[in-house]
C-alpha cells in the first residue's frame, strides 16, 4: 500500500501488515511529522474519489443528451 505524509506529501510503500485494523500512528521519514493511519480512511477516500467520477460522468452523459435533444427540437 502506498502512504501519504499529510505533512509533507512525500510518499511511502508500506506492507499492509503493518497496519492493524485499529490503525497507528506512523511518522514520516522526510518530515518527522506524526499522524494516525487507519486503513478503512484511506478505502473511504477512493470511494469518495469514485463517486464524484461517477457522478461527473453521469453529469456529462445528462449534458450531452440535453444538447443532443436541443439540437433535434431546431432542425
Amino acid at each position: 500500500m502506498i502512504i501519504t505524509c499529510p505533512n509533507c506529501n512525500k510518499q511511502f510503500k508500506i506492507d499492509n501488515s503493518l497496519i492493524p485494523d485499529e490503525g497507528r500512528d506512523l511518522q514520516c521519514g522526510s518530515c518527522n511529522h506524526v499522524w494516525f493511519h487507519k486503513i478503512e480512511e484511506e478505502n473511504n477516500e477512493i470511494l469518495k474519489l469514485n463517486e464524484e467520477i461517477f457522478n461527473k460522468n453521469i453529469e456529462t452523459k445528462v449534458e450531452k443528451y440535453r444538447r443532443k435533444k436541443k439540437t433535434t427540437k431546431k432542425k
